[in-house]
């Protein structure tokens, strides 16, 4: 099938099954086949554009995910495409594919690695790596205040922590760098588990170490607070709205697979899908 395509450049045959996980395989031997594959990726491109442009649903959820990745991209330093899919992420989207897709390629050997990958789709490391990190040591640091529990600021950090990695979108990932570093500090003493090493280290620093970090959420939160064009997180998705998420998400999985998986593709095509995915249709 694969071959007979290739060699009759049959897209009328291949295209429409674009969000059909049975065709994948298919998409990628074509895309292998091809001595350059500028216009079965453009094509792939068009065909997504057409095939999601009127589900407006999704159309809404890339509107608001563009806005805040733009918003997040004034404070830190991601790939706009990969802050797109990151708070896309956040919307309840599946990722069995995308957690595959990076094991298979090597990227990724553990689920706390591939999945921020899957989250970002890949569109930048630096972004995953950091979002690895930080929810790595945010776990690290729950079982370290846990040890203290019954103090006030670790109790107020808690609560902090709690109520804000539920929503990230609003608050932690502008902080992300500056609170990352401030976890650096505190994962020093707590691994590996040396639970006399870091009561001796919380009574002689823990208070100042606190009273930072509850600044910089406290500062985050304030911002936030004050800023009325800032656009709060969508309401849930319903299942069937799930599912055309989560068909989109592949869709655009796929055509970044079938970039990688060429055997030649014009620099300027691959950055310009790259730098256009997933932006909302009234965009393109």
């Amino acid at each position: 099938m694969a071959r007979s395509i290739h060699l009759e450049q049959a897209w009328q045959i291949l295209l429409p099954q674009i969000c059909n996980s049975q065709w994948r395989e298919v998409f990628l031997l074509v895309a292998e086949m091809q001595l350059s594959a500028d216009d079965m990726i453009r094509q792939m491109e068009q065909q997504l554009h057409t095939t999601f442009a009127n589900q407006s649903e999704l159309q809404q959820l890339l509107t608001w995910s563009n806005t805040k990745a733009i918003k997040t991209a004034e404070k830190l330093p991601y790939k706009l495409s990969a802050l797109r899919a990151w708070y896309l992420s956040l919307a309840g989207c599946n990722f069995d594919e995308g957690v595959e897709s990076f094991r298979k390629s090597g990227q990724a050997t553990k689920d706390y690695q591939a999945i921020p990958l899957a989250q970002t789709m890949g569109l930048d490391e630096e972004f995953a790596q950091d979002l690895s990190d930080f929810n790595l040591l945010y776990q690290r640091m729950c079982n370290a205040l846990s040890l203290v529990s019954t103090e006030k600021l670790a109790n107020d950090i808690m609560a902090f922590a709690r109520f804000y990695h539920t929503r990230l979108v609003d608050t932690i990932l502008p902080a992300l760098l500056s609170i990352k570093e401030l976890l650096l500090q505190l994962d020093s003493v707590v691994f590996p588990p040396q639970q006399n090493l870091f009561m001796s280290w919380w009574r002689q620093d823990g208070g100042r170490w606190a009273a930072k970090l509850l600044d910089e959420l406290q500062f985050f939160d304030s911002t936030n607070t004050n800023n009325e064009t800032l656009l709060r997180f969508p309401q849930l998705l319903d299942e069937v709205n799930k599912d055309v998420l989560r068909k989109y998400y592949d869709a655009n999985l796929l055509l970044l697979d079938c970039m990688k998986r060429a055997q030649f593709i014009t620099p300027s095509v691959q950055e310009k899908v790259e730098v256009n995915l997933l932006l909302p249709s009234e965009v393109h």
